[in-house]
């Protein structure tokens, strides 16, 4: 693990409330084309600080979804695996990137107690009660963009076991806003 992430002092530990409201849905919002492909494990380590970067450039809220155990849970009839997301404020103010909670895995993949200390190890924040209810890091800076990108590289292969060649379902789509009075 780079000496990064083990330094980042935790200053990111500061209020990013701000960030999370911005995120409201308001009537008239209404969501884009949802661009799909499966991609591998290592093509989107290798280039994922790139494409949020992309996204932080581009006009509009664009948001980013990495499904990485593409797990259907047949009984329960929903996605139970864990995944990353990603959304791109539209001013380019911050990028909200997110590892899923326990609350929303399928037993048989939800964290342990070690995964969930080296996710804090590598400076994802605990849910928050009312504002997130995932592990979270707010980017507001190149420097926390790049530290994001290196935290989902070791989440992918360190925390969540993935194998370069492993498949990762890759969404992509802009929420375009109504007009705000």
């Amino acid at each position: 693990m780079s000496a990064s992430i083990l330094d980042h002092d935790r200053e990111g530990d500061q209020d990013h409330h701000w960030a999370y409201g911005k995120l409201d849905c308001h009537e008239g919002d209404v969501s884009g084309p949802l661009i799909e492909r499966v991609g591998t494990a290592q093509e989107v380590a290798t280039g994922h600080d790139g494409v949020l970067m992309g996204l932080r450039a581009m006009a509009g809220r664009w948001l980013l979804w990495l499904e990485i155990d593409r797990h259907f849970c047949a009984n329960c009839d929903d996605y139970g695996g864990r995944y990353l997301q990603f959304a791109a404020l539209e001013d380019g103010s911050a990028i909200i990137g997110e590892v899923s909670h326990n609350r929303f895995l399928h037993e048989a993949l939800r964290f342990d107690n070690d995964q969930e200390q080296r996710l804090r190890d590598l400076g994802w924040r605990d849910p928050l009660e009312g504002t997130t209810p995932n592990w979270h890091f707010v980017a507001v800076t190149d420097d926390d963009l790049a530290l994001l990108a290196e935290m989902t590289y070791h989440t992918l292969f360190g925390v969540c076991g993935r194998i370069p060649w492993d498949d990762v379902l890759i969404r992509c789509q802009e929420r375009i806003l109504a007009p705000r009075i």
